[in-house]
């Protein structure tokens, strides 16, 4: 597994329950040279890695250069057997983006993605192979 180098978009994206850190809300604790108590850090951001940092993707496909942070949803959808993917948008228009469109491709060929917009909590759309996006938006309905 690589190390994150310079991004902090999960800083800025994720919820952090453990300090009140609401989805979307820039961490209290994210300093220039990244996290300013990195070695006291919550426990689920020691437990977080992103797809990018577990998969090894091109350096341009880094969430905070590419515009989207994937990672493996919490659920899964049911019916497909499958754990979707979530897919951040880290800035505006991240998701349309020659480099997230680049990633988003690759990941739904063989998994469900849902595409969650800059600021938004659900997914916007899924995509992926036919049948698990049929099951995505029958889950997201639940």
């Amino acid at each position: 597994m690589r190390s994150c180098g310079g991004c902090t978009a999960c800083c800025a994206i994720l919820a952090v329950n453990e300090i009140g850190k609401a989805l979307h809300e820039r961490c209290r604790h994210l300093r220039e040279a990244g996290c300013g108590v990195y070695d006291a850090r919550p426990a689920s951001c020691r437990a977080f890695f992103c797809h990018w940092v577990r998969s090894g993707g091109a350096e341009p496909e880094r969430p905070d250069l590419s515009g989207v942070m994937l990672e493996p949803a919490e659920v899964s959808a049911r019916g497909t057997g499958i754990v979707p993917f979530a897919a951040y948008e880290t800035r505006p228009g991240g998701l349309d983006g020659y480099w997230g469109q680049k990633i988003l491709k690759r990941v739904a060929r063989r998994a469900l993605v849902g595409l969650i917009p800059y600021g938004g909590e659900e997914p916007r759309e899924f995509i992926g192979p036919p049948g698990q996006v049929l099951a995505g938006i029958e889950w997201k309905r639940r």
